[in-house]
Parts: C-alpha cells; structure tokens; sequence
C-alpha cells in the first residue's frame, strides 16, 4: 500500500513541476504579444490590455498552486531539496504581487 501511495505522489509531484512550467511559458507569451495591441483603437486597446494582463495574472496564480501541490508531493516523498525548490517558486509568485509596506 505504501508503495502505491509513493508512486502516485511522485506521479503528481512530476506533473505539478511540469505545470510550474507551462503557466510560466504562458504568462511569458501573452506578455510577449502585448504590443500587439498599438495598432487598435484605444477602448479596444484598453480591453485587450485588461484582458491579457488577467490572463497573466491568472498563470501567475496558477503557477503557484502548481508550484506548491509539487511542494507537497515532494515532502510526502521526503525530497526536501526538491519541495524547497517548489516552495521558493510559489513564495516569489505569490509575494510579487503584494505591494510592499
């Protein structure tokens, strides 16, 4: 039994770290494709620039909780290093957004 439980948390661990991945890869892209939006009048430029930017915010968040769940998946496998490593990846995520004090 223990066995099957190890081998379906590092089932899950792997593919949270290949989420990490992915909602990244996105964010990148609709920020890559931004300026896209120069040539537009300026209600339609203002719509798609709020809409690109929720779609960003939106991997952003995703990433984190992906980042996180790998976390856990990690310290159920006893992988420290590799929990840390998801942990400092949700922590950046989630306090970029914070407005500092």
């Amino acid at each position: 039994m223990v066995h099957v439980e190890q081998q379906t948390w590092t089932q899950a661990a792997a593919k949270f770290v290949v989420s990490v991945g992915c909602f990244a890869s996105t964010a990148a892209e609709v920020c890559r494709h931004r300026p896209e939006v120069a040539t537009y009048a300026d209600t339609i430029k203002a719509r798609r620039i709020a809409a690109a930017e929720k779609r960003v915010e939106t991997a952003e968040h995703r990433r984190a909780q992906a980042a996180f769940n790998a976390a856990q998946s990690f310290v159920r496998l006893e992988q420290k290093a590799d929990a840390l490593a998801q942990l400092e990846i949700a922590e950046y995520q989630l306090c970029a957004k914070r407005p500092r004090r």
